[in-house]
């Protein structure tokens, strides 16, 4: 029996897609942090900072650029190619055409106001980094939306591939280039990273849309718009939080704490790594169930354990490892150890989160999803702000870290309470 349980799961669609997801963007990620580890050493705890004001930054400002359509683009295209594949060119077109559309105007914004922000940091030297950094925001913003298409194809070991090929030639450039460049060169390797990963997303949905039937006459621009405000402004209050975040350490405390947080927050998303990769799989799965409420149901439960397995082990590895793993960073990184066993915390409840998240997509609750990330954001930066300023600015990352955690407990209970109270077999 349990040999015929482990063929029928090995054979499901479900898990080799998430097999791909896993193991082609694990690999991925696990080179980035990699790299980001060398980087780090070269750079120190000062100047580490300055890189993760610029990459964070980038990540947050491309991530609204996408206007949620990284999501909203996967659950289209995986409902229409059961039934319509004629508005399938459509779909992906306004997609990108909106993604790029959003990510120049805030790559434009970003360049004008790139030396107010750097003022503002009290770090005038950032401003020429800022202003570059527009390009990397419209090349990571392009990839995002085009991994959320080819998501929706289903197609998750070609994602899988492009991730693997981009995560090799940042490593492979970002330890000559910040060696000898210093942070140009960090920047220049994440430059050249989105540039290829744009490039091979874009070949594999040429070699998929060619073979699509003729486009349908009728534009999905409007109707991909309506639906991703929403989600957008989910992703604007995420990122805003980010931001907010980054400032408020930087202000109230130094460059060096951020330093530390940045460092730590790259564990955190290593604990939930599989959670985050298989969030377009999830979303996909769910949105092909729609009208099987017993599959649904039974995708979102399976989903949900998958997701508390894969992050307790890797949470228990670097929870019982974490002064090893801070000794990697040089001695420059004093009291990082403190900070990564709180933070990582937050994985547990993140992980859970990300399902949830999926299914209030699916079922079209987008409204009441931005919501309650609202609050949670608020929540953050409230309390982040309130434990910093009482210590004065010392050990800034520390408190910033706990503040992360109670709101993403917080954060957990109101999903799963307005989800099982109000909405649960109303709408599936």
């Amino acid at each position: 029996m349990n040999v015929s349980i482990l063929y029928r799961i090995k054979k499901s669609q479900l898990f080799k897609d998430s097999f791909w997801a896993i193991s082609g963007n694990g690999i991925s990620y696990g080179l980035l942090l990699l790299g980001g580890i060398f980087i780090a050493r070269f750079l120190g705890k000062d100047l580490y900072g300055e890189y993760g004001v610029i990459k964070t930054t980038m990540f947050n400002i491309a991530s609204i650029a996408t206007f949620g359509l990284n999501f909203t683009s996967t659950k289209y295209i995986a409902e229409f190619k059961q039934f319509d594949e004629s508005r399938l060119k459509a779909i992906c077109r306004g997609a990108l055409s909106v993604t790029l559309v959003t990510s120049l105007i805030l790559a434009i914004l970003l360049f004008i106001f790139a030396q107010t922000l750097a003022v503002y940091l009290d770090e005038p030297r950032l401003t020429l980094a800022f202003q570059v950094l527009g390009v990397i925001i419209v090349l990571k913003a392009i990839s995002t939306t085009q991994s959320g298409i080819l998501a929706g194809f289903g197609v998750f070991k070609v994602i899988a591939q492009n991730s693997i090929w981009s995560g090799i030639v940042f490593f492979l450039l970002c330890i000559p280039m910040a060696y000898w460049g210093g942070l140009k060169g960090a920047l220049g390797a994440l430059f050249f990273s989105q540039v290829f990963n744009c490039w091979i997303n874009y070949g594999a949905l040429h070699s998929i849309m060619k073979n699509l039937p003729e486009q349908h006459p009728c534009s999905f621009v409007k109707e991909l718009f309506r639906f991703s405000l929403p989600i957008a402004l989910q992703e604007i209050s995420i990122n805003i939080c980010n931001l907010g975040g980054v400032f408020l350490i930087t202000k109230l405390s130094s460059l060096g704490e951020l330093g530390i947080y940045s460092a730590t927050s790259q564990w955190e998303l290593f604990i939930t790594f599989i959670p985050i990769l298989l969030s377009n799989v999830i979303l996909s799965h769910l949105s092909n169930s729609t009208n099987d409420c017993r599959r649904h149901n039974k995708t979102m439960k399976v989903m949900l354990l998958v997701n508390l397995v894969c992050t307790l082990i890797p949470f228990i590895i670097v929870y019982f490892l974490s002064s090893w793993i801070v000794s990697w960073y040089g001695e420059t990184f004093v009291g990082m150890a403190s900070v990564l066993n709180i933070i990582i915390l937050a994985a547990i409840f993140n992980c859970c989160s990300n399902v949830f998240r999926a299914e209030f997509i699916t079922i079209g609750k987008n409204w009441h999803f931005f919501a309650m990330r609202l609050l949670r954001d608020i929540l953050l930066l409230v309390l982040a702000y309130w434990l910093i300023q009482k210590d004065r600015g010392e050990n800034a990352a520390f408190y910033f870290s706990i503040a992360y955690v109670v709101s993403s407990a917080f954060y957990l209970v109101i999903l799963i309470t307005v989800y099982y109270l109000k909405i649960k077999d109303r709408e599936i």
